[in-house]
This record gives C-alpha cells, structure tokens and sequence, in this order.
C-alpha cells in the first residue's frame, strides 16, 4: 500500500499541481486524496470518471484535472485498465501522448505496470518520453541502469510533430497564390508536313484548398487552380490565357522539427484553358485542355491551427489544343510547367 501511494503522489508532482507538489513530499499509507485538502478537492473532482473519461482528462488543459485523472486511475487499479493503457502505449504516434501513458501506469502501479513502465525507459524513440519513465521509476524507489549513450542527432521522425498539432482526421481549408511559367510545343500536320512551334509564357494563379488527414502523416487534397496570363512573346505577337486546373492531390507530411515540415506530394487532375493570340492585326481563339500531372515538394510552417506553406512543383500537360486559324488540324501541345507558391492555411 506505501508503494502505491508513493507512486501516485509521483504522478501528481509529475503533472505540475499544487497538491502534486505536497503529496509528493508526504510518505506514510494515506490514500493520495487524503494527504491535503487540495488533494481531496482533485479526488472528488474526477470520482464518477470510467476508465475510458479519465484517460482522455489526462490530456487536459487544466493541471487540476490531470491530478483529479491520476487520482482516478489509481483508486480503480483495474488490470484491465493496465493492459488497455500498455497497449495504448505501444500504439500511440504522439510522443506526448506516451508520456500521459506513462504517467498513468506508474499512478496505477503493480508489475504489470511497472514493467511497460520500465520497457518505455529504455526503448521509447523519445527522449521526453525515456526520461518521464526513469523519473517515475527512480522515485517509486526502482533502479533504473544508466542510459547507453547515443549519437548525437535529431529523434526519430514518426510521422507526427511532437506537439501533435497536426493529426488523424484533421482539416485543411485555405488559399494559395502562385507564379508559373510555361514552355509549350505546338505540334500539328499540315499538307504531311509536321509543324513544331515553340512558346513561353508568365501566369499568375490564385487556388482555393481542401484537404483531409487521413493519418497524421498523409493527406488527401483538392484544390482548384484559376490562372491568368497575359504576355507580349514578340514585338507584334500578344497572348492573353484564362485557365483552370482541377487538382485532386496525396501529400505525406515529415516532421523536420516542431513547427516545420517537409512535404512531398504528387498531383493529377485536368487542366483547360482559353484565350486570344494577337499577330499584327490577326486575331486567333486558342484554347487546349487535357492531363495535368506532376510532383511537388514543399516545406510548412504550423502554429497553432494555421499552416503556411512554401512549395515547388513540375508539371507536364499533353494537351490537345485548337486554333480559330486552323480549324481543320489537329494539334498537339506539349507543356513544361514550373510554379513556386505559397498561402495561408488553417486546419482543424
């Protein structure tokens, strides 16, 4: 029973309460909730919490009712509450999530918890995490052996910022703007002869963006592309381009630290465009459509519930195309695409 009491006043001291504090400076048989008033508060605060509610509140803003959690999960000592939070331990992709696991075995106690407590000291990729299970072992009175040192260099990634900002299910809703420049092939037959004709042209594009986390690492989107070009490619040659890209996306996220991330994605949807080629005083309606394919990599910068992102993509377009000139032939436009974009995105 001393044991089990120790254990949990280290838990409370480890979530930062005032009554933590005090707990953990008292030793003797008192049931946690019974050392200090504040104690007692916390006690009664979480009493008709199931498992499964006090579990959650160990996530909870408030340092009060993380005490009252612990204090919960220690008056049910329930095995099956221990082996449901071991393998929660084991399943969860947020460091800070393990940790609130951790804290909640060693309140718990007994060898089964101790023992998920002890395998997290030793192997858990995070070193928040390594370090909360030695602290809790060391005070339950547990040797723990020193830590094999390791090289120097960034935790491994798992997918997820540390802080867990972005997760499983989450919305992206924003808006984005990019530059883009264009090299075009025009290919078509005329009397058996092939004619190439080579152009270049500057648009400008403002995109609208949906996408859904369908894990905290990988993303399904959407956006819609509106661009708009207007360029002078000669002296006596004028092109002014109206288009659309419809742009169904995957993108996996990589953390690189706790607010940036490294982002790849790979982009396929259609493309149409329409406008007017000016040579002299001829005018001719061009307009051309077809696959839109490319990658895309790019780095973000999450804060709370916005992303900002920054990235390059490479596009091809084997469009067909039609010329009010030469109506009667058919043409084939090879497209090269290069864009740089950034917005301002919010998720949820």
């Amino acid at each position: 029973m001393m044991r089990q009491a120790s254990l949990v006043a280290v838990l409370i001291a480890a979530v930062g309460t005032p009554a933590g504090r005090v707990a953990a400076q008292t030793s003797g048989e008192q049931a946690p909730d019974a050392v200090t008033p504040a104690a007692d508060h916390a006690g009664q605060l979480g009493e008709d919490w199931s498992v499964q509610e006090a579990m959650g509140r160990l996530r909870s803003d408030s340092s009060d009712v993380r005490a009252a959690a612990a204090v919960r999960l220690w008056r049910l000592r329930d095995p099956v509450a221990v082996s449901s939070l071991a393998r929660r331990l084991h399943a969860e992709t947020v460091a800070e999530n393990r940790r609130l696991v951790v804290v909640a075995l060693a309140a718990i106690g007994g060898d089964e918890a101790l023992q998920a407590v002890w395998e997290a000291a030793g192997e858990d990729p995070s070193l928040t995490v390594r370090t909360a299970a030695r602290e809790a072992l060391e005070r339950a009175g547990v040797h723990v052996p020193p830590p094999v040192p390791q090289p120097q260099g960034p935790e491994p990634v798992d997918g997820e910022p540390e802080s867990g900002l972005l997760g499983q299910g989450d919305l992206r809703l924003g808006g984005q703007i990019a530059l883009r420049q264009l090299w075009r092939t025009d290919t078509y037959t005329d009397h058996r002869d092939e004619i190439s004709v080579e152009n270049d042209a500057l648009s400008f594009g403002l995109s609208p963006v949906f996408g859904w986390f369908v894990l905290s690492w990988l993303e399904l989107g959407f956006e819609l592309d509106v661009l708009y070009s207007n360029d002078h490619t000669s002296e006596d040659e004028k092109r002014t381009t109206w288009g659309i890209d419809l742009l169904p996306q995957v993108r996996v996220h990589l953390a690189l630290s706790e607010h940036v991330l490294f982002t790849v994605a790979v982009l396929l949807g259609y493309g149409y465009e329409s406008g007017a080629v000016e040579v002299g005083s001829n005018t001719s309606d061009v307009s051309a459509d077809g696959l839109v394919v490319g990658p895309e990599l790019g780095i973000e910068i999450a804060a709370d519930h916005l992303l900002i992102p920054v990235w390059l993509r490479f596009f091809y377009h084997p469009w067909s195309l039609d010329d009010s000139n030469t109506p009667d032939l058919a043409h084939d436009a090879d497209d090269f695409v290069l864009a740089f974009g950034t917005g301002i995105h919010a998720f949820f």
